[in-house]
């Protein structure tokens, strides 16, 4: 009869932990997850920096255009 799964798979087991080059594979398996989620994480902080510059770019000329023509405020949001 052939050997019961859990048997196999702590076999398997002790074997990568005796070896340094499996611990290296197990613990890339075990902390990539994590680096990815860290690496996505940075890329959507990112893009939502450079979002909220760009908008207060625009607020801070629609500002300036506003200030520079007091007189013709209607026309000056318009043209914002």
């Amino acid at each position: 009869m052939s050997e019961p799964l859990l048997g196999r798979i702590g076999r398997v087991a002790r074997s990568m932990l005796g070896d340094p080059k499996a611990n290296f594979t197990v613990m890339t398996a075990l902390c990539a997850p994590f680096a990815l989620a860290l690496a996505a994480f940075a890329i959507d902080e990112g893009s939502i920096y450079v979002e909220r510059r760009e908008a207060q770019a625009i607020t801070d000329l629609a500002a300036i255009t506003a200030a520079s023509n007091i007189n013709n405020i209607e026309a000056a949001v318009v043209t914002t």
